[in-house]
């Protein structure tokens, strides 16, 4: 993952000083430079350069895999964290899966958070797992129950008589509750800084599950509606720890997001919605209550019925089959949706949407470059851009110098731009030294 620190590559630490005196402080800052342009920063030998290139790469990418590798991989892993609810768990082939992001979708007081704390407790009083397996739970909206958890794992504890956490003196709350991790950021920095921090924490309290209930109070509450694009790329930061954290660890991370309007709305937008790899949808349907497998890409479509009780949620047996309902979750789209004035957002963010035409004349103008060269790599919808600058404004500037120029120069267009790669900023005398080995 580009967030990777420098400091986990193994380098030598004299290296690794010239790294942080030049503020490249994680893989992604270097893969953004050329060979060239980190000789020159770091004052190092075109090979040591090249070598730093490698190790960065392979950080991030490793070596590609066979499918009968991944299989073995996978047969040898822990695939899924039951639920708790056993039709749902059948559903999803044997529940939440591990290693990916699962995101429940609904209208509030559906029973989201309900399924949040039965999962929670599940995994609590799994026998599968060490004794202290713990849960990290961040509570954005400041709701989380500690007595609703110790009431529903209580109501289950009977369910698994040879756990470990069972003593002859019987349920020990105050032994499970000690096991969950409550934290609640009152922001999206705090969030976004508290999940780039969170891989020491997995590893020293042994977490096997992140619950992020929810991940739309706070990006509604920080972002207007004329801050559409900044919403979209602090979710989508937040997307990639979640994510990074799910695949790194084989964890299950489950986050909740609120419907909107009458029909099922995934109310966080399309950037988002993609990067979810699982999706549940819950909905009341009448009187009965119902949780769809909308995204899965190994469980069928399915919907099951189920009620609020003393041990979190059951199976309704007695609520009627969504297509006898005439209603509800089967058959229905889920669309995503911006969650705010669409067209006002979007006329918002069309008035500065950067294109490459538009960057490139930004760049040779306020720069007064002799050479511009703008590639959109977001397949079209100007979301991420690499730039080659060469300028004689360069001359006597040092790298990071010359790359705050030009972040300078389109401050207006990175507010929608989700990726600004400057790949080189060079004066016409560096680029005229290049050609021959071109």
């Amino acid at each position: 993952m580009g967030t990777r620190a420098l400091s986990r590559l193994g380098l030598d630490d004299t290296l690794l000083a010239r790294l942080r005196s030049r503020s490249l402080q994680t893989v992604r800052d270097v893969l953004l430079l050329s060979p060239l342009e980190l000789t020159e920063t770091l004052d190092i030998a075109p090979a040591a350069a090249a070598a730093l290139l490698r190790t960065s790469s392979r950080s991030v990418l490793g070596a590609p895999v066979t499918a009968l590798e991944l299989h073995r991989q996978a047969c040898q892993q822990r695939m899924h964290q039951p639920s708790g609810l056993q039709v749902l768990d059948a559903a999803l082939r044997g529940g939440v899966p591990c290693g990916s992001l699962t995101e429940l979708v609904g209208p509030a007081g559906v029973g989201k958070s309900q399924l949040c704390l039965m999962l929670a407790a599940s995994m609590l009083l799994d026998p599968a797992l060490p004794v202290s397996s713990q849960v990290l739970y961040i509570d954005t909206e400041r709701k989380f129950s500690a007595g609703r958890l110790v009431e529903v794992a209580a109501a289950r504890a009977g369910d698994v008589a040879s756990h470990h956490d069972l003593n002859p003196g019987g349920f020990d709350p105050a032994g499970l509750a000690a096991r969950v991790l409550v934290a609640s950021p009152a922001s999206v920095v705090e969030l976004l800084s508290m999940l780039q921090g969170l891989e020491a924490a997995v590893i020293e309290r042994g977490v096997r599950l992140v619950v992020v209930d929810s991940i739309a109070a706070l990006a509604r509450a920080d972002f207007a509606a004329a801050q559409l694009p900044q919403r979209q790329q602090a979710l989508g930061q937040a997307a990639a720890a979640l994510k990074h954290l799910a695949e790194t660890f084989r964890i299950p991370v489950v986050v909740t997001s609120g419907g909107q309007g009458g029909g099922l709305v995934a109310a966080l937008g399309a950037l988002w919605a993609h990067a979810v790899n699982t999706r549940l949808v819950l909905e009341s349907v009448g009187a009965a209550r119902y949780v769809k497998v909308a995204k899965s890409a190994a469980a069928p479509d399915a919907a099951v019925a189920f009620r609020v009780t003393a041990r979190g949620l059951e199976a309704d047996a007695e609520a009627p089959a969504l297509q006898q309902a005439g209603a509800g979750v089967v058959g229905q789209a889920i669309r995503h949706s911006m969650d705010y004035e669409p067209s006002e957002a979007m006329a918002t963010a069309g008035d500065i949407l950067a294109t490459a035409a538009s960057i490139e004349d930004k760049l040779r103008s306020k720069l007064d470059a002799t050479d511009v060269t703008v590639l959109d790599t977001s397949g079209g919808c100007g979301a991420a851009f690499e730039v080659v600058v060469v300028s004689p404004m360069f001359e006597g500037k040092a790298l990071l110098q010359r790359h705050r120029m030009v972040n300078t120069v389109l401050a207006e267009e990175l507010k929608t731009v989700h990726a600004l790669a400057i790949k080189k900023c060079l004066t016409p005398a560096q680029q005229a030294a290049l050609q021959p080995a071109q």
